[in-house]
């Protein structure tokens, strides 16, 4: 039986498990400190990765499938470890998409959204050039 016949997954968030990428320039010594880490530090494995389907592709990847967001599925009665993306877990689960829709905004961030037969939205960014 698939998830979505199990639970209702409307009103509920999808959490996605820490996913930090490889990068070829140091930082992020101020992200150590404000998730209360013992030594915070600049280094090239810093990267946060928020809602990406795509894995990093750099030359000495660390790990197999690094960058690619994994969720936790926060339920009433459901928590789960790190599973599929989110987007495998639209098609896997039979929540059957019902529309997605591709739109810019002004900074030239891509986004696509995505609307389930049940309800559960979904948005993803691309290529980003609004700074942090």
């Amino acid at each position: 039986m698939n998830l979505a016949a199990q639970f209702s997954i409307k009103g509920n968030i999808l959490k996605f498990a820490p996913n930090r990428g490889w990068r070829t320039y140091p930082g992020c010594k101020v992200l150590d400190e404000i998730e209360g880490r013992e030594q915070p530090e600049d280094s090239y494995y810093r990267e946060e990765w928020i809602d990406s389907v795509v894995t990093a592709n750099n030359p000495d990847e660390r790990d197999v499938g690094e960058g690619l967001s994994k969720d936790r599925l926060m339920l009433p009665s459901l928590e789960s470890s790190p599973k599929d993306p989110v987007r495998l877990r639209l098609e896997k689960e039979a929540l059957q998409l019902k529309q997605w829709d591709r739109f810019f905004c002004p900074a030239g961030e891509e986004f696509i959204e995505y609307t389930s037969k049940k309800g559960l939205t979904v948005v993803e960014c691309y290529g980003g050039k609004t700074e942090f």
